[in-house]
């Protein structure tokens, strides 16, 4: 297990890998990005070329990096409620912002770069409301719109301190505009569907029996089929099966969905990640643990391994 990232004498707020697992970028508490690299070694170098003072005037909350076909860009965001675009290419200068997003009236929870069928980029803020945003040219990600706006699914008006505000794209390039999505104190995941021709609208629903903590879409590999894992507050982790068919009658989508697994991470599932093939999950949560789950051959889910996490 990888563990030579040192201690940067700050909090670190978020964090992200680049499509390769290269570069590892970082957020914190004051604001601050920085960047990591790979090194012969397998540990970690920190790139003081690469590091941005005051990229946020408060916490950073979310990074995502983009898909590599369109260059080495590092979505950021932040309570200050902005959404920055920064161009990480080493240069000559030192500003490498190249987009700002202003819209939203509430700190923004989360955003991730979506499949890389286009250069879009999904944001979710704690008021619950979901923006894609769309570059107007891909080759020159300097100008940027904001394509839709959805108000996701909330239960409660009041907002409390354990709320969960998360999202998950669907990483297929061939089902770009699928994300998954929590927003608030619920049992409920919203997947919501959106094209250029069509506005945000939930096309289907995962539901479990505990306030949800974190959700993540597995690749589909074309199987024909996902793996959506959701984590809970009550220390599980479920995984739902989910496909999507085209009706023979008319156009429509039908959806169809079911659990497949329900595991004990044994604390609130802060973090899930699958690998590149939507077979391996890792789970992470305030039980100072990673949980490494694996399904066999007759498709039981286990533990494979366990890492403690400590400083």
């Amino acid at each position: 297990m990888q563990t030579s990232v040192y201690a940067t004498g700050e909090s670190v707020t978020a964090q992200a890998y680049d499509f390769y697992g290269e570069s590892m970028s970082t957020g914190s508490e004051s604001g601050v990005l920085r960047v990591h690299r790979r090194n012969a070694d397998n540990g970690w170098n920190e790139d003081e070329e690469m590091v941005i003072e005051g990229a946020h005037d408060a916490r950073v909350t979310t990074l995502s990096h983009s898909y590599p076909s369109y260059g080495t860009l590092l979505a950021s965001a932040s309570t200050d409620r902005t959404i920055k675009i920064w161009e990480m290419r080493k240069s000559s200068t030192n500003n490498r912002l190249i987009a700002k997003f202003t819209e939203s009236k509430a700190p923004i929870a989360q955003v991730e770069f979506t499949s890389p069928a286009s250069l879009q980029l999904v944001s979710l803020s704690v008021d619950g409301v979901l923006r894609v945003y769309q570059a107007t040219i891909p080759s020159d990600p300097t100008t940027w719109s904001c394509v839709h706006t959805h108000k996701a699914t909330q239960t409660s008006s009041e907002q409390r301190k354990d709320d969960t505000f998360a999202l998950s794209v669907c990483p297929d390039k061939e089902y770009a505009g699928l994300v998954a999505v929590v927003a608030g104190h619920t049992t409920t995941v919203d997947i919501i569907g959106y094209s250029t021709s069509s506005r945000p609208s939930v096309v289907h629903q995962l539901t479990v029996n505990a306030p949800i903590s974190s959700v993540q879409w597995s690749p589909g590999c074309k199987r024909g089929f996902w793996h959506v894992a959701v984590g809970s507050r009550d220390g599980l982790v479920r995984i739902f099966k989910v496909a999507v068919t085209q009706s023979e009658t008319d156009a429509k989508a039908l959806w169809d969905s079911h659990l497949v697994a329900e595991l004990e991470h044994g604390g609130v599932v802060a973090s899930l990640s699958w690998n590149v093939f939507g077979t391996v999950l890792t789970s992470s949560g305030d039980n100072a643990t990673a949980n490494v789950w694996k399904a066999s051959y007759t498709g039981v889910w286990s533990c494979h391994s366990t890492y403690s996490i400590s400083e």
